[in-house]
């Protein structure tokens, strides 16, 4: 079901959007390495409270935080590799459906993250104790992937569209996400200039 906004609700999102901009720029300014996601999560409560807000994760269902913090370690163990979560038969139908995922999450607003050997679909979980499966290079399926991705790094860095206006609700324009028995979505990404843009 689909549920549309007021003109009113749309301002009150775009306005809550440009509150989180500014509250990650100012938490881009302030991190230092070492501190601790409890001392994040008061800073960054702090931050939304001086905007005259109130964090909305605090006590939802029972959250104990203000915001949602990961920090590498507590974020990689258990999880799996992102091929190894892909549909798929083969580790090429797999790699397919990555190529996909990562497509998707270029386009996607929002900061960009693939964590160490995603690049090129290293099958293992990351292992802090052991080095990254660098030999995986020598197989077709690695080697394409980890071009596929700098081809995807060269795209986000040559249009502004794909970052210019992550923050800001009008970088983002939904044309079609009802295509669900097709399984497509369309959408588009924009740029501070209103003739530069990208359509997924």
């Amino acid at each position: 079901m689909v549920t549309i906004k007021s003109e009113r609700e749309i301002e009150l999102m775009r306005e809550a959007g440009r509150i989180l901009a500014k509250v990650h720029e100012e938490l881009g300014r302030t991190l230092v390495p070492g501190m601790s996601t409890k001392e994040i999560d008061r800073m960054c409560e702090d931050m939304i409270r001086s905007h005259g807000c109130v964090p909305s994760f605090l006590n939802y269902q029972g959250f104990p935080a203000s915001v949602c913090i990961s920090i590498n370690d507590e974020v990689v163990h258990g999880k799996g590799s992102m091929i190894g979560k892909m549909p798929g038969e083969t580790l090429e139908k797999k790699a397919e459906n990555l190529r996909a995922a990562y497509a998707f999450m270029m386009g996607h607003p929002g900061k960009k993250l693939l964590f160490m050997g995603q690049e090129y679909a290293q099958t293992a979980e990351w292992n802090e104790g052991a080095s990254l499966e660098w030999g995986l290079l020598e197989y077709p399926v690695h080697k394409n992937m980890q071009d596929y991705v700098k081809a995807l790094n060269r795209l986000y860095r040559e249009h502004p569209a794909l970052y210019e206006m992550d923050y800001d609700p009008d970088g983002f324009e939904w044309i079609n996400c009802s295509y669900q028995n097709e399984s497509m979505i369309i959408f588009l990404r924009k740029s501070r200039n209103p003739s530069l843009y990208l359509q997924f």
